[in-house]
């Protein structure tokens, strides 16, 4: 034997391996960085006259010209770096020079020696190796041409070489011809693989049947891929040969394109059997009755259908150029009248390749997602219809290179007509190439199994039964030993390389010399042998078959345009998003490109690169993620219609139905027909929540994606980025500082906070679209934001330890600075001229409220501390209240040096009460001096109290709503036993869970609070008699703000709240002091005596008469409010008569008056609104 089978496979693997060190070299020679140093531009010598002399000189060097040339001195400096850095380039050349040598050896053996038949039907095997290394040939040839700087190279190789060796190297003429004779490659070949067109123009006919199979014609009628077109016979084996040209069909275009070019005269051939069919293109000049050639069969659909064709990574041949060359110049035979059809075949091409492959792409996905579904379902299929899969996963990924390979393509020629589509499913099908290959390996042991059983079975007895009946042939050939050794070989091993290469060499020898005339009587058997090579690749290649067929490796050549479709898919229609993470799996093929051997530290290279590009992959998706969940937690998501149902929308709607004045009443917005449906934003929001929902699930398809030597695992990358947005979110949301409050009247750059209705609004349309997120990945948001909100919301120097520590050097967080603003805010309304309002039971804006960036009421209302509440919970509370005890504490031992200062002075008018000489003039009032500060401190106080009376109704209600077995239970407990406002041991436990439970009636916080103030301080006894005392003082009432108010059932001074303080600073006293109740109710009669005392001495006193009545109504109102005095201890004292003259005169003009709501001051900066004296 020739060994001719074993030359085929050696060159087509060199052949392999060559085209990747060209394509290596012409983008190391195109890089300043990697190119050889004497090549870069920032050498510091100029180069261009020696180059321009060894290249004039060429293949030869005059050395003693060449010494006078600028830049030689640097060169002979450097000369062994050089030899070093265009060596291995060289050999490479070398190394194609032998293969060229070798190839054109082995084509003309097997063209002259043995002669050899190649039949599609028959030899597929040797047919297949045969003309894939003629197209080896033709590319390396092309590659290598595309090498601008190649003869400088080997000028420069043979230099270093002659100087370092002292003789020129001695193949460098054999490689300077090389390029000489392949400066114009096709009409080359057309001359070298002249006596071969014959031989090769019986090859490509028989090609026709297995081109019709792959076009999409063929596979719409036929439907090869298709299962479900035949139920029948699902469970069949996929034998036929139509799998085998499907498989290799990219590389039947590549036969047709190439080697028609290189061996044009084939193209005049016609089939022996006439074939009806339309050609693409008819010419005017070709007689309408002679038979359809090759050109209308085969060259005018591959033209017809594309542009280019690849020859190694991104570099890519236009396959038009020949042919217009040997057509419109030289002309070759019959083909000289087809010159206006080549035109018209390429200006189709550009006009309508691409929809041709749009439209076989979307065949071809359709179909791999139905095998997908079945192969999913039922895995047992994947044995007998592995050929099929393999022949789909193939076609696919050929579809899937050509838009890479034509994207962005423009021929010259044909700029006007050029049609390109873009395609928006290229993710989708490289997403279920993936999974299909996945299934295969997963399910590996299925496919070898059958594929070893229909071996040894069915073929082993049908090739035996074939090799009995052409044993006479065979005897005659001398192969009997080798196919028994073949048949040994299926039937005792699983290792079937050997028996693959045995049968290529019996193919091919049986193919050609003396015994092709038997071929077409054996073709059963060369058939079934054909049969048994692919099965057998089942066994023993099955990971190397998916790769050869299924791997994207060379996209890692086109990964400006794969990061491109992977950012539009991102935010792309329909369910592009939906297959995003396949981008980054095929990442993981990118190295393959290269050797391991060949080319280690580029391997590495491209390796670390995809790492990179996986890096930002998964960055970009997530960052994606973190976007669309900002847009669906904004105005243009969830909370697209609040300003049309929130606020005052009902009120408004309310007052147009009953309201009188209907006109000067504002028209609401209608959800439902508002302009947000004109704009389509409701289309656009559900878009968008549909766009992060496909890129979560995208996602969380793979636990781990592995991308050379890094493992990702998506979804905890997506948990890690999670936790820094929520917590940069809620952060965010709470506070921000108001830069225009300098501008105010405060000095103070006042943080300004949104209310805490609108920060639990936006966390629950935050935590609805966390909740997508859940539905599609395998993560607990709630953890997640529960987590943030401990690292915002909960603050050590709040928290009890149970070691008894106390923590104070926390840094500030957000409840921290809550609790600060929020107390800064009710601890002095004098400061912020802020008004307490008793019957809403809240602060409120006045017209001299100064911070005029935000209204209190907004902050400070009933339903804003609930909404504060249901954030932080009781915890909230308990911080919220440690920062208002430490105010209260402040102002509590103030109000002590102040009864410290008029103790003396207090108790000496309590003495001379009943004195009939006893007069309240000037100099009494210079006793009390020390008093003017009693009642703003008392105003202090008793806003912060107030404070915490509605914080813990909000509480209460809080926990009743969301707790209602806890606080049923803490209820039924507390009402066990008499309130205990003393402190007594037995209760404190219960006493305590009242309070988390927003129970308001025993206030042991505050008890604890004061008890360092109160114990062994007899100050406090006076306290009764300084509150009453405040009524002499006529500072304190003096202004016009001090006058009772009906409608506010208050004093617009906040005058009222000293009355609240007073009440629960006596009561915190006497529960520190004593444990009687009794103790309590005497200083209460104590206060009441001196009050009612006080009035009667007021009564008729020149220099009261303007205050007298708001002091009644002060006095009257602080014995009433009291829940330990009985009133009637108070009228006893004082004449019932001079307190009902006093109402008389407040209450009587307002009788019949319709309330009035005081008029709130607006949001704007500047725009406060001024109350008017009727009001007051």
């Amino acid at each position: 034997m020739a060994k001719v089978a074993e030359k085929l496979f050696v060159l087509k693997q060199h052949s392999e391996a060559l085209l990747q060190r060209l394509y290596t070299i012409k983008n190391e020679l195109g890089d300043n960085d990697l190119k050889p140093d004497i090549m870069k531009s920032t050498l510091p010598v100029d180069m261009k006259k020696m180059f321009a002399k060894l290249l004039k000189d060429a293949p030869h060097i005059a050395i003693d010209e060449l010494e006078k040339v600028q830049g030689f001195d640097w060169a002979l400096n450097n000369m062994t770096t050089l030899f070093n850095q265009v060596h291995p380039i060289y050999l490479t050349f070398k190394e194609l020079l032998q293969w060229t040598e070798h190839a054109q050896q082995t084509i003309l053996e097997m063209s002259t020696n043995a002669n050899i038949d190649f039949l599609q039907d028959v030899n597929f095997l040797t047919c297949y190796d045969y003309l894939q290394m003629l197209v080896g040939y033709v590319k390396l040839i092309l590659l290598l041409n595309r090498i601008k700087d190649k003869e400088l190279i080997v000028c420069l190789l043979n230099l270093s070489y002659l100087k370092l060796n002292g003789q020129a190297e001695p193949n460098i003429q054999r490689v300077w011809q090389l390029f000489k004779d392949f400066a114009d490659p096709i009409p080359r070949f057309q001359e070298k693989w002249f006596t071969i067109q014959d031989q090769i123009g019986k090859a490509l006919i028989a090609l026709i049947p297995a081109f019709e199979r792959g076009t999409f014609g063929g596979l719409n009628v036929k439907r090869p891929l298709e299962m479900l077109s035949e139920p029948d016979r699902i469970p069949f084996p996929a034998v036929d040969e139509t799998y085998l040209y499907l498989n290799c069909y990219q590389d039947i275009v590549e036969w047709v394109a190439i080697i028609y070019a290189c061996c044009p005269d084939a193209l005049a051939r016609a089939p022996e059997k006439q074939i009806r069919m339309t050609p693409v293109v008819v010419s005017k000049k070709k007689d309408k009755d002679a038979p359809l050639r090759c050109y209308e069969i085969l060259l005018q659909r591959v033209l017809a259908n594309n542009l280019v064709i690849p020859l190694y990574g991104d570099e890519v041949y236009n396959i038009h150029d020949p042919f217009k060359e040997y057509v419109m110049i030289k002309k070759f035979g019959d083909l000289k009248k087809e010159k206006k059809s080549l035109k018209e075949l390429a200006e189709i091409a550009a006009e309508k390749c691409h929809d041709y492959h749009k439209e076989l792409r979307n065949y071809l996905r359709l179909q791999l997602k139905s095998l997908l579904n079945m192969m999913k379902d039922q895995p047992g299929l994947l044995g007998p219809k592995f050929n099929l899969v393999l022949a789909a996963i193939s076609m696919a990924r050929n579809e899937i290179m050509w838009y890479f390979h034509h994207n962005g393509y423009v021929p010259k020629s044909a700029q006007k007509k050029f049609k390109e589509v873009k395609e928006t499913l290229i993710s989708e099908m490289i997403y279920l190439m993936d999974e299909m290959m996945y299934v295969c390996v997963q399910h590996r042991d299925v496919i070898r199994k059958y594929s070893l059983k229909i071996i040894r079975g069915l073929y082993y007895n049908k090739a035996r039964q074939l090799i009995e009946e052409h044993k006479a042939k065979l005897e005659l050939a001398k192969v009997t030993g080798i196919m028994e050794s073949i048949m040994s070989d299926i039937q005792n091993s699983e290792d079937f390389e050997a028996m693959r290469l045995n049968w290529k060499r019996v193919e091919s020898f049986l193919s050609g010399y003396q015994f092709k005339q038997t071929l077409p009587e054996m073709t059963l058997l060369f058939n079934t042998m054909t049969k048994i090579v692919v099965f057998s690749k089942h066994v023993d290649g099955l990971y190397d078959e998916l790769v050869e067929k299924g791997s994207l490796k060379q996209l890692y050549f086109y990964r400006a345009d794969v990061d491109k479709i992977f950012s539009e898919g991102l935010i792309g229609s329909k369910s592009q998003p939906l297959y995003s993470t396949a981008f980054i799996r095929i990442l993981n093929t990118y190295a393959d490109n290269i050797h391991p051997q060949l080319n280690p530290s580029l391997r590495n290279r491209i390796g670390q690169q995809s790492v990179q590009f996986a890096e930002q992959m998964l960055g970009q998706l997530v960052d994606r993620i973190r976007k669309g969940l900002d847009l669906l937690n904004s105005s243009h998501g969830y909370r697209m219609l609040t300003h049309q149902i929130g606020g005052d929308v009902a009120a408004q709607t309310i007052l147009r139905r009953y309201g009188k004045n209907k006109q000067y009443i504002e028209e609401p917005a209608v959800p439902g027909v508002e302009s947000h449906f004109e704009n389509n934003s409701i289309n656009d929001m559900r878009d968008l929540e549909r766009n992060v929902t496909q890129l979560l699930y995208s996602l969380s398809r793979y636990d781990e994606i592995v991308v050379y030597d890094n493992v990702f695992y998506p979804v905890e990358y997506l948990r890690t980025v999670l936790e820094e947005y929520i917590a940069e979110y809620i952060k965010r949301i709470a506070t921000t500082i108001d830069l225009t409050a300098k501008e105010m009247k405060n000095d103070a750059l006042t943080p300004k906070f949104i209310s805490p209705s609108e920060l639990l609004s936006e966390l629950h349309s935050f935590m609805s679209s966390l909740k997508i997120i859940e539905q599609c990945v395998n993560i607990n948001t709630e953890e997640l934001v529960l987590n943030s909100f401990l690292d915002n919301f909960v603050h050590l120097n709040y928290v009890d330890s149970p070691f008894g520590v106390v923590q104070t050097t926390e840094p500030a967080n957000l409840i921290s600075i809550y609790s600060q603003w929020f107390t800064d805010l009710v601890s002095d309304p004098q400061k912020y001229k802020t008004l307490f309002h008793p019957n809403r039971q809240t602060f409120i804006s006045t017209a001299n409220t100064p911070i005029q960036s935000y209204n209190v009421e907004n902050y400070l209302d009933y339903n804003e501390l609930k909404a504060f509440i249901t954030l932080t919970g009781p915890y909230g509370f308990r911080a919220l209240n440690q920062s208002l005890l430490d105010e209260i504490y402040v102002r509590s031992e103030k109000i002590r040096e102040v009864l410290s200062q008029a103790n003396n002075a207090l108790k000496d008018i309590e003495s001379k009460l009943y004195d009939e000489k006893f007069v309240l003039d000037k100099k009494v009032r210079q006793t009390l001096v020390p008093l003017e500060t009693l009642m703003p401190l008392l105003i202090q106080l008793g806003g912060i109290l107030e404070f915490r009376q509605c914080l813990q109704s909000a509480l209460q209600s809080s926990v009743r709503r969301n707790a209602p077995a806890i606080y049923d239970v803490i209820d039924s407990a507390y009402e066990q036993y008499s309130r205990n406002y003393y402190g007594d041991g037995k209760f404190l436990p219960i006493d305590a869970l009242a309070t988390d439970c927003g129970f308001s009636d025993v206030d042991h916080p505050l008890r604890l609070k004061l008890s360092p103030l109160v114990d062994r301080s007899q100050v406090w006894e006076v306290l009764p008699l300084a509150f009453a005392a405040l009524t002499i003082l006529n500072t304190t009432w003096k202004e016009k703000d001090s006058v009772y108010d009906v409608n506010l059932e208050g004093w617009y001074n906040n005058t009222h709240l000293s009355i609240t303080a007073f009440h629960r600073l006596i009561q915190a006293v006497h529960s520190v002091k004593s444990n009687k109740i009794a103790e309590l109710e005497k200083d209460y009669k104590r206060f009441a005596e001196f009050a009612a005392m006080i009035l009667l001495h007021m009564n008729g006193t020149k220099g009261y008469e303007k205050q007298y009545d708001t002091c009644c109504i002060f006095l009257d109102r602080t014995v009433k409010t009291s829940k330990h005095l009985d009133i009637s201890f108070f009228e006893e004292i004082l004449p019932y008569p001079l307190i009902r003259t006093t109402y008389v005169k407040t209450f009587e003009p307002h009788q019949f008056e319709e309330y009035v709501e005081p008029q709130q001051p607006t949001t704007q900066p500047g725009a406060a609104t001024a109350q008017t004296e009727e009001t007051h």
